[in-house]
């Protein structure tokens, strides 16, 4: 008799405690400041750089918020590990890719912070590093 009655006070319990667990966790904080990094393009697809402050306007839970600190980029200089699929599947897009590639390389490094650096790989069956990190678009366009 005491099994019974310890299934169902048990059952009920593990059910509750599966059912609060696959609630996502909540977190709160008071803060002064909330950075937003943001990238625009254009209908093209074209980077849009020359942006204002007053071109933004920042709403948090449908509330506007004030922009406090604006920049154009970022003091922080990036780090970024470029990777084009040249395997046989992208045969036909490989003008395609290679072009995004370059725009983007251009945009980021012409507008960007100077301190940015890029790496540039390629991978088919195996990834072979085309350019070590650095600055310098044209020595990127080569690779």
């Amino acid at each position: 008799m005491f099994p019974w009655r310890a299934k169902h006070f048990l059952l009920p319990l593990l059910c509750a405690f599966a059912l609060s667990a696959q609630q996502p966790p909540l977190f709160r904080a008071d803060v002064d400041l909330v950075r937003v990094l943001t990238t625009v393009r254009n209908q093209a697809g074209d980077l849009v750089g020359a942006l204002q402050k007053d071109d933004f306007t920042v709403f948090d839970n449908g509330a506007r918020q004030e922009i406090a600190v604006f920049e154009r980029r970022t003091e922080l200089p990036l780090s970024i590990a470029l990777l084009v699929d040249t395997s046989g599947s992208t045969n036909k897009e490989l003008l395609y890719e290679t072009d995004s590639a370059a725009r983007f390389l251009r945009a980021l490094l012409s507008e960007g912070n100077p301190e940015d650096s890029v790496a540039l790989y390629t991978f088919n069956y195996e990834v072979t590093m085309q350019h070590d990190f650095t600055h310098n678009y044209r020595s990127l366009e080569a690779g």
